[in-house]
């Protein structure tokens, strides 16, 4: 179970399949790591960086993170336990955060078949409810994410309105 997006996780579900473009900066490679899980500010990524514990290449007065950089930078925050909110609640809860991804994505799939052109490429967490079924016996835990009421009659009326 991991807590945390791997790279190729992020790639699938935060990207869209579409990878990012390297090198990043120290604020992009930090952003990268905060929506795969990690508490990466720009002060902690720095201070890794004085510590010769991540070594950027360095672009004139900026550092260059790679894809490599960024990945060994995760690392050292997971040995840390430096999780931002996503993944702290992951821990929490016993959750692995590409399990929640791939839920979202097949929520989000199945809501716009029914709603085709309606909604944006990237699911919007807010249209639903998170329900977690905890591990149980020989069951591993399980999420499913259920729209909202509210959301379902939004589209419903939009749909109708287009058909007019």
């Amino acid at each position: 179970m991991a807590v945390t997006l791997s790279r190729e996780e992020y790639v699938r579900f935060k990207a869209l399949g579409e990878p990012d473009e390297y090198p990043k900066s120290t604020t992009l490679a930090g952003a990268e790591l905060r929506v795969r899980g990690y508490d990466a500010t720009e002060e902690r990524l720095n201070y890794l960086v004085k510590q010769g514990r991540v070594r950027p290449k360095r672009e004139g007065r900026v550092y260059g993170w790679r894809e490599r950089d960024i990945d060994q930078a995760a690392a050292l925050l997971d040995e840390a336990l430096a999780y931002g909110p996503e993944a702290q609640l992951n821990r929490l809860l016993d959750l692995d955060f590409g399990q929640r991804e791939e839920a979202l994505h097949a929520a989000w799939a199945k809501l716009a078949e029914e709603f085709p052109g309606q909604l944006p490429a990237k699911p919007v967490l807010d249209y639903f409810v998170l329900h977690i079924h905890p591990p149980r016996l020989t069951r591993l835990g399980q999420v499913e994410y259920v729209l909202c009421q509210d959301v379902r009659r939004e589209l419903e009326a939009r749909q109708a309105a287009q058909r007019r």
